[in-house]
């Protein structure tokens, strides 16, 4: 995960989740690369009187400089956070649409939990995730600390839960310890039950721990935060699914779930 992205929604003080990804990008000594959006027009209203339509451009113009002297203290202020490569960008366009583009040269991508720039839905973040189509880490909001030392992951036998386990392996590389959720889902689609993930861990030099969620099928996505909170972890590694065709995807019952009660940060992969 040599490249990490980050939509950055304040040029005047980086918030938290941007912090979060600066310090997860010199965790794996990669890079960070920025990105501020601004709209694809400027919205004005058709009714708005002459006066009000030139201060709404004239606020997007400021605005749109500002995010162009971001560059500097941008990157000087990665640098202090210990990234030796970092880039800085402003695109026009949806957030979605912004993060699909830039997605082909990135491996990691940063988002907010309930974020402005998707309206704080969920559904939002995760068509995102879909169309970017890149692992990704959801972050809980206010939280800047990137830790590592304790990882859960969430295993109900899906292609989606082995996709999400291999792509964070270099983050579970860093773990001191990591603990294996088993859960229940009956949103679980493409079940692989014969590949054990203990396993699959074992053969990349990690060791692993077990614990069997009690609860609900329909309630997996509660059972999940409450393991993972009794472990005291500092990232929960799942799959993200759901059903529908890719324009119109909707979150399975437990990703939607986990999503809106996000209370440390997720690592997902569709």
């Amino acid at each position: 995960m040599d490249d990490v992205l980050v939509l950055v929604g304040n040029c005047e003080t980086w918030q938290p989740h941007v912090r979060y990804a600066a310090r997860l990008a010199a965790k794996l000594r990669g890079s960070l690369n920025g990105i501020y959006v601004t709209p694809s027009a400027i919205p004005v209203p058709t009714d708005a009187s002459a006066a009000f339509s030139r201060e709404i451009i004239e606020i997007y113009r400021e605005e749109t400089e500002q995010a162009l002297r971001a560059e500097s203290p941008f990157r000087q202020w990665a640098r202090r956070e210990g990234i030796e490569h970092s880039t800085w960008r402003i695109a026009r366009g949806s957030p979605a649409e912004v993060l699909e583009s830039a997605a082909k040269w990135h491996d990691l991508v940063i988002l907010e939990a309930h974020a402005e720039p998707f309206g704080g839905d969920i559904l939002e973040t995760g068509s995102a995730i879909v169309r970017a189509d890149l692992p990704c880490v959801v972050v809980p909001r206010g939280m800047d600390k990137a830790n590592l030392d304790t990882i859960a992951i969430a295993w109900n036998g899906s292609i989606q839960s082995a996709r999400a386990i291999h792509a964070a392996l270099p983050l579970l590389q860093q773990a001191r310890r990591i603990a294996i959720l088993r859960v229940d889902d009956a949103d679980a689609a493409g079940a692989i039950d014969r590949i054990e993930p203990g396993e699959f861990l074992r053969r990349h030099g990690l060791r692993c721990e077990h614990f069997d969620l009690q609860g609900r099928a329909d309630d997996a996505g509660t059972a999940l935060l409450a393991g993972a909170a009794q472990i005291f972890a500092d990232l929960l590694v799942l799959g993200a699914y759901g059903t529908g065709r890719f324009s119109e995807w909707i979150f399975g019952g437990v990703t939607r779930h986990v999503l809106q009660h996000v209370a440390l940060p997720l690592f997902m992969r569709h």
